[in-house]
């Protein structure tokens, strides 16, 4: 049967402060393994779903996968939907993005043939990892380190005449800098495009719902 993901009473846990685990984290106020699920598909959380009871994850309000195909194995399970880490290398069809002030790169090296930018990628002032930063029409690209820095070495050969950075992450606002001269340090905050955290309840469609895709 068709169903859906609900959260009737999220809570202000947060994701970032917790212990770090193999596939999720840790939750020290419920004493439990929070699954990192925004990276799974349907089926895989489905079969997540077979295999415990009752589920802890962290997953985006606006997932792609939320409706799965659940049978007899439960109908109630918790999910934590705020940012966080996930795979360095992990896409998604992130929904916003904004144009930030000039950020000049004074303090940058340059060398004969390269620019190195480095700075840093927060989120509600704590380093965020993994963090893709890519160079505007270019294939340049790199991630954040667990500290939140980066470093982009660009050819001189490469460097557009806009210089533009892109810093995307999922369950966060995919955000675009564009650095000028005469500047320090590049300092990025990126904000959530969802911040839900609580128990997860699967309802199923109505009839009518199903019948006219609501």
């Amino acid at each position: 049967m068709s169903q859906n993901y609900h959260i009737p009473k999220p809570c202000s846990e947060n994701w970032l402060t917790m212990t770090t685990v193999e596939k999720g984290k840790f939750c020290e106020l419920c004493n439990k393994k929070v699954h990192d699920l925004t990276t799974l598909n349907k089926v895989e959380i489905k079969n997540l779903l077979k295999s415990e009871e009752k589920v802890c994850g962290r997953i985006r309000k606006t997932y792609p996968n939320s409706k799965v195909n659940i049978k007899k194995y439960g109908i109630v399970f918790t999910i934590a939907s705020v940012l966080g880490f996930t795979n360095l290398n992990a896409k998604s069809n992130l929904p916003l993005i904004q144009i930030e002030t000039t950020i000049p790169y004074q303090n940058h090296t340059i060398q004969n043939d390269t620019i190195i930018l480095k700075g840093t990628v927060k989120e509600e002032k704590m380093p965020l990892p993994g963090v893709s930063v890519k160079l505007k029409g270019t294939n340049l690209e790199t991630n954040t380190d667990f500290e939140g820095h980066f470093s982009l070495t660009i050819p001189k050969n490469e460097i557009p005449q806009e210089l533009i950075l892109i810093f995307s992450y999922i369950g966060m606002e995919t955000k675009e800098v564009e650095i000028k001269k005469n500047n320090e340090k590049i300092e990025v905050e990126l904000t959530s495009d969802n911040m839900l955290l609580g128990e997860v309840v699967i309802v199923k469609k109505s009839f009518w719902r199903r019948i006219f895709g609501q």
